[in-house]
């Protein structure tokens, strides 16, 4: 291995180990996976039965995922689901930490000549394999290859920091200030979302020999600290069961710190005194913290449980009911394909709902002048809006991921039809719920034959909006053709009532008059809802080979049955 001989060389050199470190752990968490995810999930909903139990499965799950993390997210999501109570998920999270422990012993032993055997091994079985569980066992062979060739990559430049002194600066600052050492390392941490490549890190940096061990302990406290971090803030805005058990593991970390660094100076006497290598004390520090941990607050995880479920809570409506926060996102999802894409679909499907509802509020509220139904049609949208962010990033995530052209086809068909709900659900709150308040402000009614009209469109965007999501959901090609053509049967219907609209104004009705500019905005409105509503047919009928760039073919026209159309109506669509 080269040796970095300036500071630019060191930074260039500890980046590319750094990145091919992270890279190599992302490869064998998404092959173990990919190929023992839904075994995994079992072991983690029905295996556990006590705290010592769930400790144990903790550990197991996090030496297999090398990623106390990904763990985190999978316990917050089985505590989501009620197939792990708080309390013993908490208690995998506490194994699990010791888990990154045992990992990291086996990391900073010397076995480089393993490194070759590895890599030509996961990729030869990776080209090689067609059963899917074996290609991506192959794949985390490859990745745990790359994973030691970054350790070996970072310890041939670990010399340098002993030759440099502005690098001795900096750990002599470290040593002298514990707080910001810990800080450092917990920033580190989380940016890598790993404690484990922190502390895998630190090891190898600590191998040059001139670090304190003062600056060693807190930084390896920090490690854990920041490790804790993404998890947290992963689990932001998700369901408040989920919530509680990263919250308690954060917990958990943070006073095991403060009780730490109250005992840094005898903890580093003690830890010199063993006279071993720097790279082994940075594993053994790492063990005994999280042991430590695990000592301190298994006993008390159901304590900590009750504690959580009083103190952290679903949010408050103004009359002081918890409003449930479901989501079907599931972070732990996102490195299988197949079951984030039935994720993201369900979470559009409930979107969805949202936008069926404000439609639903704003038909009454024109019939009645109620302006409480559209200030609840702008919560509603608050709920649309969220719930589309939260979709467009779980999507905008997935695809990082190899997706094959069918997954990577259904991606861009979710976010389509998300953004297009979105879109109709903006139209609703902004457009329609304004004309409401001007209508209701001015004390106006529409005339009954236009009150009806709007009526008999309104419902029949309600009927669209569930054909819509039916189109979405199956991929059936009959139904997106019924939604296409019902597209252009609204159309002429909404011409229709522009035109009685202008009869009855020829006829001097003073409600016509009266209400004419915001009967006109209505049906503008209600069309644009209604294309908005269409746009799911398109993908499915395109994939299908049924579109003319934007027109149906003749012969896929003449496959709907009178039936289907408005009135008979043979739509041409523009």
């Amino acid at each position: 291995m080269v040796a970095a001989t300036t500071g630019t060389e060191f930074l260039l050199w500890l980046l590319g180990g750094v990145a091919l470190l992270l890279w190599g752990m992302r490869m064998v968490r998404t092959g173990v996976q990919r190929a023992f995810g839904d075994r995994l999930r079992t072991i983690g909903g029905r295996v556990i039965g006590n705290r010592f139990q769930a400790w144990g499965v903790g550990l197991a799950v996090t030496v297999l995922l090398q990623s106390s993390t990904a763990t985190a997210l999978l316990m917050s999501s089985l505590a989501n689901r009620l197939a792990v109570p708080t309390a013993m998920a908490l208690a995998v999270m506490l194994g699990a930490d010791v888990g990154t422990t045992l990992v990291a012993q086996v990391f900073v032993l010397d076995i480089s000549a393993g490194i070759p055997v590895l890599l030509f091994l996961g990729i030869v079985g990776f080209l090689a394999l067609e059963s899917r569980i074996h290609r991506n066992i192959a794949r985390a062979v490859v990745g745990l290859g790359f994973l030691m060739l970054a350790l070996n990559i970072i310890t041939g430049q670990s010399a340098f920091i002993g030759e440099s002194d502005i690098a001795a600066l900096v750990i002599v600052a470290l040593s002298q200030e514990p707080l910001l050492a810990v800080l450092a390392a917990a920033v580190c941490a989380w940016t890598m979302h790993s404690s484990l490549a922190a502390v895998l890190l630190i090891a190898t940096l600590a191998a040059g020999g001139s670090m304190p061990v003062e600056a060693m302990v807190a930084l390896v406290l920090g490690a854990n600290l920041g490790g804790a971090v993404a998890p947290l803030i992963a689990s932001l805005g998700g369901p408040v069961s989920a919530r509680r058990v990263v919250v308690g593991n954060f917990t958990f970390k943070l006073t095991a710190c403060v009780l730490a660094l109250s005992a840094l100076s005898p903890a580093s006497a003690g830890i010199a005194a063993l006279q071993i290598g720097p790279a082994q004390a940075v594993v053994l520090t790492h063990l005994a913290f999280n042991l430590g941990i695990a000592l301190l607050f298994l006993p008390w995880v159901r304590s900590a449980a009750a504690l959580l479920e009083r103190t952290v809570k679903e949010p408050q409506s103004d009359e002081g009911v918890a409003l449930p926060v479901v989501s079907h996102l599931d972070e732990t999802d996102l490195e299988s394909p197949s079951r984030a894409l039935n994720n993201a679909v369900r979470e559009t499907l409930t979107l969805g709902g949202y936008v069926e509802s404000m439609v639903t509020g704003a038909g009454t509220a024109l019939r009645t002048n109620d302006r409480l139904l559209m200030d609840e049609a702008g919560a509603a949208d608050d709920r649309v809006d969220a719930a589309y962010e939260s979709v467009k990033a779980y999507v905008t995530r997935l695809r990082t991921v190899p997706l094959d052209p069918a997954e990577s086809r259904r991606a861009s068909d979710v976010l389509s039809f998300v953004t297009n709900l979105e879109h109709a659900g903006d139209i609703v709150e902004s457009t329609l719920a304004g004309t409401v308040r001007k209508k209701a402000k001015r004390g106006l009614q529409f005339s009954q034959e236009g009150q009806e009209e709007l009526d008999a469109l309104i419902a029949r965007v309600q009927a669209n909006l569930r054909l819509a999501m039916n189109v979405f959901q199956s991929g059936d090609v009959d139904l997106a053709r019924a939604l296409l053509c019902e597209k252009e049967a609204f159309s002429q219907l909404e011409r229709e009532a522009v035109e009685r609209h202008y009869g009855r104004l020829e006829e001097g009705r003073s409600a016509s008059i009266e209400t004419s500019a915001l009967h006109l905005d209505v049906l503008r409105d209600l069309r644009r809802i209604n294309s908005h509503l269409s746009s799911a047919a398109y993908p499915i009928l395109a994939e299908a080979g049924e579109l003319r760039r934007t027109r149906l073919k003749n012969s896929a026209l003449r496959k709907m049955r009178p039936s289907e159309t408005v009135a008979g109506a043979e739509p041409t669509f523009s």
